[in-house]
């Protein structure tokens, strides 16, 4: 892994031989998964659709520390439907909201 600012080597991962790729999921993979399905939202802010061409979504894959995510080895797609967004991340769950106010992360 790269930093994306200055194109520093962070770290890297190495998986053991095996056919099976862990978080191979594609944007349209991602797309398909989130497409005209209902979304509750968090703090009763309602209740989302995702409909076809109401989504707009994230050129690159995103990341930062979360409970959803704690290593950049496992980034998400982000779509923004209305006024809220979902992340897909690259393994296929689907989440309404990042958590990161937590101590230790």
């Amino acid at each position: 892994m790269l930093d994306a600012r200055y194109g520093v080597y962070l770290q890297s991962a190495a998986l053991p031989e095996t056919t099976a790729v862990i978080g191979s999921l594609s944007a349209k993979a991602a797309l398909e998964a989130i497409l005209n399905r209902r979304f509750d939202l968090e703090d009763f802010a309602g209740r989302v659709l995702a409909r076809p061409g109401a989504i707009c979504s994230c050129d690159s894959l995103v990341w930062k520390p979360c409970l959803e995510s704690l290593s950049p080895f496992f980034p998400f797609y982000r779509f923004t439907v209305g006024g809220a967004t979902l992340y897909v991340r690259i393994d296929g769950a689907i989440f309404t909201a990042l958590h990161d106010n937590y101590r230790g992360l």
